[in-house]
Parts: structure tokens; C-alpha cells; sequence
């Protein structure tokens, strides 16, 4: 254990110095005293240039850019990667500032609204959209904890998501981490009794919310490690299995589709003696040998493929005229002799 320590601290010195650099961080922006209300929504961009050091001698990422957006106006900015397109967006609710010229709102520059009322007005809808562990309603909530409940019912029907959301069983309470790529891997694997592997926290439905799942084996089912690691490249049709053994028979296990190595702890902390999941480093194999646990590394692929048939069940219902297959191209990237 001692080694492992020892082995581990280099690399926690480094994301020490990164958690440094983050909280000594000062925040450039200064807030604006306007209190008048946004009420138009005009947008003008004037003469505006923007690069992301201010100080700095590289290029401009924006070059005195100017125009104008009336409300009710559609306006679609169209450019290659890397041409200033997000970055235009972000100065308006000034996750950036400007280095040149002025962004204005209702014919008043950015700047000088405090941050909290501007962004308040703002609505943005991402490219990459990400759900949080927890409830719809919890997830709704997000920008506004306060929300009434015929908010977040006008929310979802605003998002044309209402009808969607109200055919789960628990609607509103549904819990986004459920029925997801760790209970499909889980099942996959012929686990019983389910629980959670990591949990984040309980929703106000009294559920709990987190990562991977722990599960266990049949009572007629104790196999070793090495026939395990069989059965499981069997199960999800893995190119291969890696593994150390952890000296015990395979009884409870864990499960954590794609890369969660890091949460070896987590399984011994839930008893188990057989954690599978992918991605597994070295020295992650090291510290599972000291632990007493079989750490199996399935590959990424196998361990989160096996939610595709559960997605193409639930969208074949969803949309029955529309054929939803699974992508045949799209395999394994490496094979194993």
C-alpha cells in the first residue's frame, strides 16, 4: 500500500497545482450598475475584436465585427471550425469581454449590467447539451431552484418535452440515471439484486442517484476469476478480457461501463471481489491485487455497446414508422490474438 502511495504522488502533486491554478484565479469581469430592465432585446454588435489573452500579441479570434439584431429576428451564423462562431455568442452574456469595441443590449453596452440580471435574461441552448444525475424536475430546476411547480409544467411544454416526459410511469420524478449503460452492463451480466456503485445523493422522490452499479452472481454461479473473465467476454461479446486476480471467488460484483478505474474504492467499499469495468491503468491492476480484488478491464466498447439494443427497443416503440437499426460499422477498434 505503501508503494502505491509513493506511486501516486506525482500525479497528485500536478492535479493539486491544476486546483491551484483554478481557485487563485481572479475573475476579470467587472459588474455593471445599470438597473434598468431589459426590455427589447435588441442586439448590436459594434466594431467588436476579441482575442483570448487581452494582453497577449496573438491574432484576433473576432476582427471588428459589427451588426445588428432586431427582436423576433432569426439570425444564423454560419462558419468553419475554429472561426469565432461560439465565441460571437458567449461575449453576449460575457462569459468573455470584449478587447475591442462594444456589445449592447437595448442600446447598452454589456458592461455595464450586473452580471446576475443580464445573464438572468439570457436563455442559450448548447450544442452539447448534458443531463444531471437526479429527477427531470431536479434537472429543470437547474436555472431556476425556485421554480413553482406550474413553472416547471410550462417549462416542459415550452421544450415541447411535456407529453414525452409524462409517459414514464413517474413523469416529472422520473430519475435520469436509471435504466442506463450500467444496469444494461449489469444486466448483461446476469446480476441480481442491484444497487447503486457510487452514490452521488437521493432525489426528493427518496431515490438514490449516482454512478455504476454492484450486483450479485447466482448462488450457483461461483466461478474464478479466470473462468469469470470468460463468461464476461462472452456475455459482451468483449474482443478480449483483461484482468488480476484477486485470489477470491466471484461473488458480488461491480460494474462501470467505459472508464471507471478510479472507482476501484468504491467497489471495495460495497464488499465486492470482482470490479468490471474498462480503460484500467497499471497501476489501478497494482492496487486492485493489494485490495483482494479482480479487476477486469472489458474494454470500453463491450462495456458501454450493450445499452445500443435498449436504445433501439425504446426508440422503435417511440417512433414505430421509423426503422432504427444499430450501426454495423461501428465495432471494437482492436482485436486480440
Amino acid at each position: 500500500m505503501m508503494v502505491m502511495i509513493i506511486m501516486m504522488l506525482p500525479a497528485a502533486q500536478v492535479s493539486a497545482q491544476r486546483i491551484n491554478e483554478v481557485l487563485e484565479t481572479r475573475n476579470s469581469l467587472t459588474q455593471g450598475a445599470r438597473i434598468d430592465a431589459l426590455e427589447t432585446g435588441t442586439v448590436e454588435f459594434r466594431d467588436v475584436s476579441f482575442k483570448y489573452v487581452a494582453s497577449g500579441s496573438g491574432d484576433d479570434v473576432l476582427s471588428h465585427i459589427s451588426f445588428h439584431v432586431r427582436p423576433g429576428q432569426f439570425v444564423a451564423i454560419v462558419g468553419g471550425t475554429g472561426t469565432g462562431k461560439s465565441t460571437l455568442v458567449n461575449l453576449i452574456p460575457r462569459f468573455y469581454d470584449v478587447t475591442g469595441g462594444q456589445v449592447l443590449l437595448d442600446g447598452v453596452d454589456v458592461r455595464d449590467y450586473p452580471l446576475e440580471a443580464l445573464r438572468g435574461r439570457i436563455g442559450m441552448v448548447l450544442q452539447n447539451n448534458v443531463l444531471f444525475s437526479g429527477t427531470i424536475r431536479e434537472n429543470l430546476k437547474w436555472g431556476n431552484p425556485d421554480a413553482t411547480e406550474e413553472e416547471v409544467i410550462q417549462a416542459a411544454k415550452d421544450a415541447q418535452a411535456y407529453d414525452f416526459i409524462m409517459s414514464f410511469p413517474d413523469g416529472f420524478d422520473t430519475n435520469l440515471s436509471q435504466g442506463g449503460v450500467n444496469v444494461c452492463l449489469a444486466q448483461a451480466l446476469e446480476l441480481t439484486d442491484l444497487e447503486q456503485l457510487h452514490q452521488d445523493g437521493v432525489d426528493r422522490s427518496g431515490q438514490p442517484y449516482g454512478i455504476g452499479r454492484v450486483g450479485n452472481v447466482s448462488a450457483n454461479n461461483s466461478l474464478s476469476a479466470g473462468e469469470y473473465a470468460a463468461f464476461v467476454k462472452e456475455k459482451l461479446h468483449a474482443a478480449g478480457v483483461r484482468f488480476a486476480d484477486g485470489g477470491k471467488p466471484v461473488r458480488r460484483v461491480a460494474v462501470g461501463g467505459g472508464s471507471c478505474g478510479s472507482m476501484l474504492a468504491d467497489a471495495a467499499a460495497a464488499g465486492c471481489d470482482t470490479f468490471v469495468t474498462a480503460d484500467v491503468k497499471y497501476d489501478q491492476f497494482l492496487e486492485a491485487r493489494a485490495l483482494g480484488i479482480t479487476l477486469m478491464d472489458a474494454g470500453h466498447y463491450a462495456t458501454e455497446n450493450v445499452v445500443c439494443p435498449k436504445i433501439v427497443q425504446y426508440l422503435s416503440l417511440k417512433f414505430p414508422g421509423i426503422p432504427v437499426k444499430i450501426s454495423q460499422t461501428h465495432q471494437e477498434a482492436y482485436g486480440c490474438v
